[in-house]
């Protein structure tokens, strides 16, 4: 049963149209005004979930992410050509133009990295992380809990010298 049938005889409505007509009507309905409605609606949920960044900035974004993960695919075949040339160079000899084509990788995988991030292709690591971890020996659980703040500490510590350095375990300190 086609749909202008249904509308007249099954519910009642639009009875004083000819059937020709009330097709005619329901097929510029689909192909115009319900289409832009359903790109309106959409479009707007696109900018609510892009935090009110446009749809052009965040399709000029997408395209230069993809674009950006083509070159980086380039660049690693040619690294990987490279340090495939150098490992048939007898040993002892770089190619220096390695140094150069890792480098330039290194360089635009953080390129890549930044837009991913700002795309929300690639989700930004949790700035707190609370988690537990079990002991089988001993049946024990015991929780932790690390902040970014916390890491950095950590890694300004690992840099400096175990000798200068002597740091005692205090427990119970407020946290801040």
């Amino acid at each position: 049963m086609e749909v202008g049938e249904w509308l007249q005889k099954e519910l009642g409505h639009f009875t004083k149209l000819q059937p020709s007509s009330l097709k005619k009507n329901l097929e510029r309905y689909r192909a115009a005004d319900l289409k832009n409605k359903l790109v309106k609606q959409a479009t707007a949920q696109v900018v609510d979930a892009l935090g009110g960044v446009s749809v052009a900035v965040a399709k000029k974004r997408l395209d230069a992410v993809e674009e950006m993960e083509k070159l980086v695919a380039r660049q690693i075949e040619r690294y990987e050509s490279i340090l495939s040339r150098e490992a048939q160079a007898p040993k002892g000899i770089l190619l220096k133009g390695a140094t150069d084509e890792g480098r330039l990788l290194k360089e635009m995988l953080e390129k890549l990295g930044t837009l991913q991030l700002e795309t929300g292709r690639l989700r930004r690591a949790p700035k707190h992380t609370t988690g537990q971890s079990f002991n089988p020996a001993t049946g024990e659980v015991q929780q932790f809990s690390w902040t970014e703040e916390q890491a950095a500490l950590h890694q300004e510590l690992e840099k400096m010298d175990g000798d200068t350095l002597e740091l005692e375990a205090v427990e119970d300190v407020p946290s801040v």
